[in-house]
């Protein structure tokens, strides 16, 4: 056994972490189920640091570059990108990149993990804990049986509702005949009072339950009981599948509207996922519903991104995300958190540690080698492109990449008032939140 795994024994116990699923760039040595492999390998190292328990942290890890001598004994170089998170906000402790050197991808993703379990760095960042996970808020399940798209409409649009607060409005979707509402964080963010109005004229005021501005999705109370309501399952949508968007383009003018499109992929920004959708979406749109054929509920409209030459880019929180971060769960009756979680309300600050050099001086042949992820995130659209990509904002340039950090993310989300523009090629794309005569409208730059 290599003798850097002495230092394991000689770690000192410190805060529990959990870890997350490792993720790769599209490397050449990986083998199907390495990632779980990998993973594994990851664990033991934070286990004999005596970091592993009932965790308020997460660790994740990215490989973003493996390379191997030639020859029968390979000594290999592993480059991995890892995170701390807390597990309560989502959002990011530490961030670092340590290269592990060894014979074999084994000892050298080993080396990788210990080198980052010993920075001084990332044992503060650690150590200083994560706050205490919220309290789930038990939701009466919908009972109401899906009824399948086009014929089961009029169910859909009686589980839609007209979002207004102070200075605009948006849409948002009945997940419980107890009056429990989902939406788009950017459509309540910062209001006082929020209405909510059914297809059939019915109004009433209506509580901010929860609310996580970075994944853009927020929870809500109407007073009543056996409301009309949408039925969903936590299994991701399959690409390709066919969906409806219902909501409020435009506002109050074409309130619950409808059109159709497919789920056209699933896109990740850090750890804030996305359901991706080439439906018509407008402004008025954020926080409707996007259904399936089957009639069960899909996923929350987000944010689109518009720009000449470009259509099909609408986005959306998909339904197990947002349950997930809005700590959900289902049982015979709603009962509110005592602690209703407010997440993300303020990007947290970030510990970088210095990356490593590179240490091994690989002459490989071109088959032994890694190939790098050549992708290009734009304002969380994941767009792929070659060469630079920016984002653009408020007096402040950031560099987007497959690797951006939460708190990366946390700023450049389409919640932004004062609305983003990225630039690639030479040519503009505008992020438009989809909200009505609210703060998120976009801003128009010439170049």
């Amino acid at each position: 056994m290599l003798a850097f795994l002495a230092l394991l024994t000689a770690a000192s116990a410190g805060t529990p972490l959990s870890v997350a699923p490792v993720e790769w760039s599209s490397l050449a040595s990986e083998q199907p189920g390495a990632g779980a492999t990998v993973r594994a390998w990851i664990m033991e190292e934070v286990a004999h640091a005596g970091r592993s328990g009932e965790a308020a942290l997460n660790l994740a890890a990215f490989v973003s570059g493996a390379e191997c001598t030639a020859g029968e004994a390979q000594e290999c170089e592993v480059a991995v990108r890892w995170k701390l998170t807390d597990l309560a906000t989502g959002l990011p402790r530490y961030s670092v990149l340590t290269r592990g050197v060894g014979v074999g991808l084994e000892a050298a993703t080993r080396d990788a993990a210990v080198r980052v379990l010993g920075r001084s760095a990332f044992a503060a960042a650690a150590d200083a804990g994560g706050a205490p996970l919220p309290s789930a808020t038990t939701v009466r399940r919908c009972s109401a049986a899906p009824l399948p798209l086009p014929a089961g409409m009029r169910a859909a649009l009686a589980a839609t509702v007209f979002v207004e607060h102070g200075g605009g409005s948006g849409s948002g979707v009945v997940i419980s005949p107890d009056g429990v509402i989902l939406t788009a964080a950017h459509v309540v963010a910062g209001s006082g009072e929020v209405k909510v109005r059914t297809q059939k004229g019915t109004a009433v005021a209506a509580r901010v339950l929860a609310i996580d501005r970075r994944q853009d999705v927020a929870l809500l109370r109407a007073p009543g009981a056996e409301w009309s309501c949408l039925p969903f399952t936590p299994q991701p949508a399959e690409v390709g599948t066919e969906l409806y968007a219902v909501g409020s383009p435009l506002g109050e003018a074409l309130e619950f509207s409808v059109s159709k499109g497919i789920v056209s992929g699933a896109r990740r920004v850090g750890d804030v996922r996305f359901l991706q959708t080439d439906a018509s979406l407008n402004p008025g749109n954020s926080g409707g519903p996007l259904i399936g054929i089957d009639g069960t509920l899909l996923a929350i409209v987000s944010w689109k991104v518009a720009a000449e030459g470009l259509e099909g880019l609408g986005f959306g929180v998909p339904v197990d995300a947002a349950a997930l971060t809005l700590s959900l769960a289902w049982g015979e009756a709603t009962v509110e958190s005592t602690a209703p979680p407010v997440l993300a309300s303020v990007a947290a600050a970030e510990v970088r540690d210095a990356d490593d050099a590179p240490r091994l001086d690989v002459r490989a042949t071109p088959a032994a080698r890694a190939t790098r992820r050549r992708g290009t995130t734009i304002g969380g659209a994941l767009l792929a492109a070659t060469g630079a990509a920016f984002v653009v904002g408020t007096a402040v340039t950031y560099e987007v990449t497959p690797t951006m950090t939460s708190s990366q993310w946390t700023l450049l989300q389409v919640g932004n008032t004062a609305g983003w523009i990225g630039l690639a090629g030479g040519g503009a794309l505008i992020v438009v939140p989809l909200l009505v005569n609210g703060p998120g409208a976009a801003i128009t730059v010439g170049f």
